[in-house]
């Protein structure tokens, strides 16, 4: 089960395979099979919290991806016992990541056509810090792309890219053996460099 466009050959000798790339999150379509199933599945406050925070990751706090059936699986969180104020809590981060992303803003360069990349060579980088960097970069007036470029362990690099929607960043790293969105996406390079 995933919102994540995939190629045919999944790899992969499994009894149900549901992709739909419209949902905000896998969270979204996994909240929405309860109803279907045969048994009867309660979810714990501390599972709604969880689900409720990988919404409000994947859609970048509800700015991208979102529709109304976003915000019917985040009413029904909400009865299973999601707390908004934990879930703020859950998010928040060392102070260490924020020096990370602000290193990686730093070293961006502004290109022509509005894309912005950032390319860093030195360290090691969470994949997650690397994909929040690009949100924030996103952010910048005028800016149609970014792309995140950097070492997510000593043999592999990790590419996240970002778009505001009239430029398809999935294309891109579909090409780089990735996927993704139009909007969000990335790839991972083994036995790579950064160049």
């Amino acid at each position: 089960v995933d919102h994540h466009r995939r190629k045919a050959d999944l790899d992969v000798d499994a009894m149900l395979v549901y992709i739909e790339a419209s949902a905000s999150s896998t969270c979204e379509l996994m909240c929405e099979f309860l109803p279907y199933l045969s048994g009867r599945v309660s979810i714990t406050p501390i599972e709604a919290n969880i689900m409720y925070l990988g919404m409000l990751i994947d859609t970048n706090r509800f700015r991208v991806r979102t529709g109304a059936r976003t915000f019917d699986v985040c009413r029904l969180l909400k009865q299973y016992g999601a707390d908004m104020a934990l879930v703020e809590e859950l998010n928040e981060e060392p102070y260490d990541m924020i020096l990370s992303r602000s290193k990686i803003i730093e070293k961006s360069k502004r290109y022509e056509g509005n894309v912005i990349i950032s390319v860093i060579e030195d360290g090691i980088y969470p994949r997650s810090i690397i994909s929040q960097a690009s949100d924030t970069m996103l952010q910048t007036k005028g800016v149609k792309a970014v792309f995140v470029i950097a070492p997510i362990a000593k043999d592999e690099i990790a590419i996240s890219a970002r778009s505001k929607g009239g430029f398809n960043v999935q294309v891109i790293m579909e090409k780089m053996h990735g996927g993704g969105h139009m909007t969000a996406a990335g790839a991972q390079i083994r036995n790579g460099n950064v160049d």
